[in-house]
């Protein structure tokens, strides 16, 4: 029989943290965006599937069918990059609760985490709406809560192997599939047909199978090693608790010149957008040009001031984490930004100029791909050191000709390949090219931050030594 102590401590965590009213907070905010959302969904339907007829070529009674195959596949890419908590082992195996009692209760407990639940409350205003158009019967409902669950399991499977390299591939899978989807409609399984609830049986059972047994192998490991060292690896593994991470939002909370920085870029988005709304936004050059600097906004502002944010603490930085755990959280931190931009970016596209979601996609993977580690390494060349408490007005400090360099390094290369592929094969090719060229750089990130890291290590005392004058 089940123990359901671990969900029961879980929620008297939540219940008896502070911070679990901000939680709600953002929740109930969501909500009621999601709500407005709804409405103007439901008004606009029919003219939203006209355009996806008309822009993607899909036959107008395959439109739901296909959404909603976008909407799953969106599901689980989203689901892959959502942080996750781990449990903490040690403390409960003290307690005795047994290892199945702690799998059992994480897996249910992603199941209904807040972040999965506000993905699905975004998500049911579209699906809802197709599932009308469709006619959708119980079997064909009961199949998509099976497919919703399984996408899930398929996430932890993920995460508890935490390698890249697999990230990388589903990520990749997911990609194409989308493209097949957008490009061959007529072939895709329908919603209606019984064979697709029993397909959602065998892959929830399936996904929950390799997450159960993926899960106990990495607890297994946990929990050989000793204390600190899990101390530790539990801190790498909660992008909450990871002190690196709440340096930076301190940095960025606290002080003048970063937060400036940041409220500045994010203002930038709407005028970014705006300067799209007439014949512009047609061009797909302007398209990659504007995915490239929305989607790596922070990458760009803070990338480039990358050791210079730190300058007045970092011997203390230096001191406390190795190169390697600072580069590795530069690039999770840029990676968690740029998704955070991106999805802003592809919902304002999607629903003001009708167009792919292909193109913000490829640009996306990208950034993260090749930006991110040209713009880390660009930021040796800046060794003035940056008075955070000065405002961002008139205030040149540590920009230099690199800046200039690493922004057009960043823009030009997207957007001559887009152009290049595009006249000889086609936009689609070009974007689908672009995407998969990010790719290829998310696979070689290990070796790309192990180089950076040696560059770090090599030049620290260096930087040390000019951020102290």
């Amino acid at each position: 029989m089940i123990d359901l102590f671990y969900l029961k401590h879980r929620w008297k965590e939540f219940s008896r943290n502070p911070s679990s009213v901000n939680y709600i907070f953002v929740a109930v905010i969501f909500g009621a965006m999601v709500l407005l959302m709804s409405i103007g969904l439901y008004e606009n339907w029919e003219f939203i599937k006209e355009a996806i007829e008309s822009e993607l070529q899909v036959p107008k009674n395959l439109v739901p069918v296909a959404v909603l195959w976008l909407v799953v596949i969106a599901d689980l890419m989203a689901k892959i990059f959502i942080p996750k908590t781990f449990p903490k082992l040690f403390y409960y195996h003290t307690l005795n609760v047994s290892p199945k009692d702690i799998k059992v209760g994480y897996l249910i407990e992603s199941i209904f985490s807040l972040w999965f639940i506000l993905l699905f409350a975004l998500e049911i205003s579209v699906v809802s709406l197709c599932i009308k158009d469709l006619d959708l019967g119980t079997a064909g409902i009961v199949g998509l809560i099976l497919f919703w669950l399984a996408n899930t399991f398929i996430s932890i499977y993920n995460f508890s192997l935490a390698n890249t390299k697999v990230t990388a591939l589903i990520t990749g899978l997911l990609i194409v599939f989308q493209f097949l989807v957008i490009s061959f409609p007529g072939y895709i399984p329908n919603f209606v047909d019984l064979n697709f609830l029993f397909f959602s049986v065998g892959l929830l059972l399936l996904s929950s199978f390799l997450a159960y047994r993926q899960l106990s192998v990495l607890f297994e490991s946990a929990l050989k090693m000793d204390r600190s060292t899990s101390g530790q690896f539990l801190t790498s593994l909660d992008l909450f608790k990871d002190p690196l991470m709440q340096l930076e939002v301190a940095t960025l909370m606290r002080n003048k010149r970063a937060r400036g920085t940041a409220i500045m870029g994010i203002v930038m988005i709407p005028y970014f957008l705006l300067i799209g709304a007439g014949k512009a936004m047609e061009s797909e050059m302007f398209q990659v040009l504007i995915s490239i600097m929305i989607s790596g906004l922070f990458i760009f502002q803070m990338g480039t001031y990358i050791f210079a944010w730190e300058g007045s603490f970092f011997d203390l930085i230096m001191s406390k984490f190795s190169p390697r755990q600072f580069i590795e959280h530069k690039y999770r931190f840029f990676t968690y930004s740029s998704l955070f931009f991106s999805i802003i970016l592809m919902v304002s596209i999607f629903f003001t100029y009708r167009t792919s979601l292909l193109l913000p996609l490829a640009c996306f993977l990208y950034n993260i791909g090749w930006n991110i580690p040209f713009v880390i390494n660009n930021g040796f060349k800046n060794t003035e050191k940056i008075d955070l408490n000065r405002g961002i007005f008139m205030n040149y400090q540590g920009f230099n000709g690199m800046a200039i360099v690493t922004m057009v390094g960043s823009l030009v290369p997207p957007i001559a390949i887009l152009g290049v592929v595009s006249t000889y094969f086609g936009s689609m090719i070009g974007a689908f090219t672009l995407g998969l060229l990010g790719m290829i750089g998310i696979l070689l990130k290990n070796t790309l931050i192990k180089s950076l890291s040696s560059k770090l290590e090599k030049k620290k005392y260096y930087l040390s030594a000019c951020y102290r004058s």
